[in-house]
């Protein structure tokens, strides 16, 4: 079982009220993985919340048949298997283990009935889920903007 204080190390959970955090630490079991290990696999059920406190785990995934790209590592002190938050959801890419991993993990129907049961707790986790996912999604806009710059040549405008 996890404690208030493992889970004061994960970035999501950093800023959480010690009430918060005493509430969600008996919901989380610690995982552990070995090197090469499979976490989770595209179009398996997103079955539960991961938050990393030692190793390094990498997301990837099939472009096409043939083609894996890396779509970015976890560190440690970040979560994944962010598809908990709507329920019947699949993972879209493959997680593994990098590096010998501890994991704690929580349920996606514990994590969803907490966020029903508990309001307070709910409002605070879902602030901090939809702060993280903002920056993402900033990120990734960015880097495909980029990448798009890099790829598109603007011909000059003909007089």
């Amino acid at each position: 079982m996890a404690t208030a204080e493992d889970l004061r190390k994960i970035n999501l959970m950093q800023d959480l009220p010690d009430s918060v955090l005493d509430k969600l630490a008996p919901l989380a079991e610690e995982v552990n993985y070995k090197e090469n290990d499979v976490i989770f696999k595209h179009g398996e059920p997103a079955d539960s919340f991961g938050m990393l406190l030692r190793g390094k785990i990498l997301l990837n995934a099939e472009a096409k048949p043939g083609l894996i790209v890396s779509l970015g590592t976890i560190k440690e002190g970040y979560s994944f298997g962010w598809g908990v938050l709507l329920p019947g959801s699949s993972h879209r890419n493959d997680a593994v283990a990098l590096e010998p991993c501890q994991v704690l993990m929580i349920s996606a129907q514990t994590m969803l009935d907490l966020l029903d049961s508990d309001r307070d707790v709910g409002y605070q986790l879902l602030r901090k889920f939809i702060t993280i996912m903002k920056n993402r999604l900033d990120r990734r806009t960015s880097q495909f903007l980029l990448a798009l710059d890099r790829q598109i040549e603007v011909e000059p405008l003909q007089e």
